[in-house]
């Protein structure tokens, strides 16, 4: 299938400034792009050159001292989608998958909130015989054009 299609990381440990408010992820690190792109000059946002149905995949590795609960959720052009909320205590994952429409010109942007801001998004380097994990990870295809 042509276009649409990109894996995306955050490998800076992610970190809310305040508890319930809406906080974008910033991308500094992509992979297999094609008609897809982090924005040069807004690295929270992933630009569509192409229009069409994507499959968007958002996976964030979570940590937190005492239970804190985590949403995440897919902004296509500054409308919000559904979210998911996950209770956090210690080291989990939220992920989250969602079919969004674009148009060509449009962005995506994956926000998160957290009821605490001892819940935290982290980054983690390799060390053998584990690769580097990054904080949040985004696998969106073109499912229909």
């Amino acid at each position: 299938m042509e276009g649409g299609c990109g894996q995306f990381y955050a490998t800076a440990t992610q970190t809310a400034s305040s508890a319930n408010t809406a906080t974008a992820i910033t991308f500094n690190s992509a992979t297999q792009v094609n008609g897809l792109a982090i924005n040069g000059s807004d690295a929270t946002k992933i630009n569509c050159t192409e229009a069409g149905l994507l499959q968007v995949t958002v996976t964030a590795q979570a940590t937190a001292s005492s239970s804190y609960t985590g949403y995440l959720w897919i902004n296509v052009n500054g409308t919000d989608g559904f979210a998911v909320r996950k209770a956090v205590a210690g080291a989990d994952i939220i992920s989250h998958t969602a079919l969004v429409t674009v148009a060509a010109g449009n962005y995506l942007k994956v926000l998160y909130s957290v009821s605490n801001t001892g819940l935290t998004l982290p980054n983690a380097a390799a060390s053998s015989p584990i690769p580097a994990i990054p904080a949040v990870q985004v696998s969106i295809t073109r499912i229909e054009q």
